[in-house]
């Protein structure tokens, strides 16, 4: 038998991870341009971590149907058509915070999704 010490794991994980750990974690975002028919009928819609900014750019191009959040929480708030998540659009976003943002925003909706199909009747 051998000992095998934490600093030993720790080094070997380290020689095997290489630039795989950095792979794994980059994210690319690509931007995508909305038909201006998809514009017109977006119903109630809930738009998460847009800056002031941007909401009022967006205020301006979608009119009423608009509210704005900072979190996930809001979700809980009302009835919505259409959830979006903006937090990666402001200047020196960290990929990581909108990563961790978007996950806890997809678990909400998931959990208001469960939530529903409870209540609904058999």
């Amino acid at each position: 038998l051998r000992e095998v010490r934490p600093e030993h794991i720790a080094k070997m994980l380290a020689q095997a991870a290489g630039d795989d750990d950095e792979d794994l974690l980059e994210v690319e975002w690509t931007q995508t341009e909305a038909k201006e028919a998809a514009k017109k009928d977006l119903g109630k819609v809930l738009i998460i971590g847009a800056t002031s900014e941007l909401q009022e750019a967006l205020k301006a191009e979608l009119l009423d149907a608009v509210s704005f959040a900072d979190s996930a929480a809001s979700l809980a708030q009302g009835v919505w058509t259409n959830v979006l998540y903006v937090g990666a659009l402001a200047d020196g976003a960290n990929e990581m915070e909108v990563m961790h943002a978007a996950l806890e925003i997809s678990q909400a909706a998931i959990a208001r999704a469960a939530e529903k199909r409870k209540e609904a009747p058999p």
